[in-house]
């Protein structure tokens, strides 16, 4: 589980392992397509080759316009979505959220959790 690249993008901080990618959205951040577009470019250069789950570590509150989840699943090498939530409201939002995406999506109070989770989508446990 070593980290291999860490980026503070100003509105989030992205954290890129070996198979998944971990994000902690700053507060107030209205996540939209241009995050979307940082995503992708991330994830071309960091994982063209090999699949990758993506972890959002929601530990701060911001808002997603749900509309980009179909952007997010045309991905190809994104084999899902691990969202982890400190509270139940934003259990609430993210259970909300997942109706919008068509692929693996699933939602965790612990990293750790996320993480497992994260490499049995991928079968590298």
């Amino acid at each position: 589980m070593n980290q291999l690249r860490y980026y503070d993008l100003g509105y989030s901080e992205v954290f890129v392992f070996e198979h998944y990618l971990v994000n902690q959205i700053k507060d107030g951040v209205v996540v939209n397509q241009e995050h979307v577009e940082v995503l992708q470019n991330m994830i071309t250069r960091h994982f063209f080759d090999r699949d990758l789950i993506y972890i959002a570590n929601r530990i701060n509150s911001y808002s997603i316009d749900p509309l980009i989840y179909r952007e997010v699943a045309e991905i190809e090498n994104l084999k899902g979505l691990a969202i982890v939530v400190n509270s139940d409201m934003k259990m609430k939002t993210a259970m909300y959220e997942k109706q919008f995406y068509s692929r693996p999506y699933e939602v965790f109070y612990t990293m750790n959790e996320a993480i497992i989770w994260a490499a049995l989508q991928l079968k590298v446990l």
